[in-house]
């Protein structure tokens, strides 16, 4: 599981991730027109979010998100808890979802901006 660090605000840099199946290769997202999902379990009960990835590398599995200066930080409640926040990402195909990791959780620790502005 990797962890993912972020500053208030910032939108760089941009949240990259490899899909890799329990047998270490990559997903293929080539197949199926899957849809993938960012999902992020806000610390400390305060909520979830979820975003529409894009696929980057379809054969590699390596799908990315671009931060939304307005809408991700738009989030009601602390995002800068003691606790990482758990992400993970989620494949749909027609009749087929899967999320991974499958073993866990990927993690995203949002520090404080310190100016004011």
């Amino acid at each position: 599981m990797g962890i993912f660090h972020l500053k208030e605000f910032d939108t760089q840099p941009i949240l990259m991730v490899a899909l890799v199946n329990p047998n270490g290769t990559p997903h293929d997202l080539t197949v199926g027109s899957p849809s993938v999902k960012l999902h992020i379990n806000l610390a400390n009960d305060v909520g979830k979010m979820t975003r529409q990835m894009t696929i980057n590398d379809a054969s590699g599995g390596i799908v990315v998100y671009l931060w939304d200066r307005i809408t991700d930080w738009d989030t009601p409640g602390n995002l800068f808890a003691s606790t990482a926040h758990l992400m993970d990402y989620e494949v749909t195909r027609a009749i087929s979802r899967v999320t991974f990791p499958n073993d866990g959780y990927d993690t995203l620790s949002i520090l404080r901006h310190i100016t004011d502005d």
